[in-house]
Parts: C-alpha cells; structure tokens; sequence
C-alpha cells in the first residue's frame, strides 16, 4: 500500500501521548486534520486517492489548499465544502478551528 505524507497534519495531544518516541516520527494512524498544498505539478486523481485514503483510515477533516485560486477545500466525511479568501472557516468536525481564509494566502502579496 502506498504510503501518503500529507504537507501539514495535526495529531491530537491524545494521540500523540499515546506514541512511543519513535512512533511520533512516523505515527502507526492518520493524523486527525490534514492539509495538502496544490502545486503546479499535481495530479487530479492522485490528489483524489490522497483524500479518499486519509477519509477512509480516521482523517476528519482534509484541507485542499488552491494557492493559485486562493481557496480550500474542505473534506471530511458529511462532504466537501468550499471557502474562498472572504470567509470565515469554520466546520462542525473541529469546532476549535476557525480562521479568516484571507491570512492563509496573505504571504503571496509580500
């Protein structure tokens, strides 16, 4: 089986006390919330087996980051939702994570 390493990911302080030392450097699950960054030279279908996989093996939430178009797209399992640099993120499945889209892609101005 393939063996994706997402460009971002959060594990909860659960999860990771629950690792040994060398576990943390390679964790035996998905982590909680991951994030992918698009890049020129991805790939459509490989990016969609990416966030099926996550989804399928305990991710609950995906975030597809669209540099070029300024947006992410938000996966987990009640399906994707869309969120341009005027809004607010917010989703039921981390409650905790809120943010203003627009300071995600602020760096790109400078």
């Amino acid at each position: 089986m393939t063996q994706f390493v997402p460009d971002v990911a959060f594990v909860s302080r659960e999860q990771r006390d629950s690792l040994s030392r060398e576990e943390r450097q390679e964790p035996p699950f998905a982590p909680l919330i991951v994030v992918e960054v698009r890049s020129p030279s991805d790939r459509i279908v490989l990016r969609a087996a990416k966030i099926e996989r996550y989804l399928a093996t305990g991710s609950v939430l995906v975030l597809d980051v669209d540099p070029e178009k300024r947006t992410i797209a938000a996966h987990s399992a009640d399906g994707v939702s869309n969120f341009s640099e005027s809004q607010l993120f917010r989703r039921r499945v981390a409650p905790w994570l809120v943010f203003a889209v627009k300071y995600v892609f602020a760096d790109l101005d400078d």
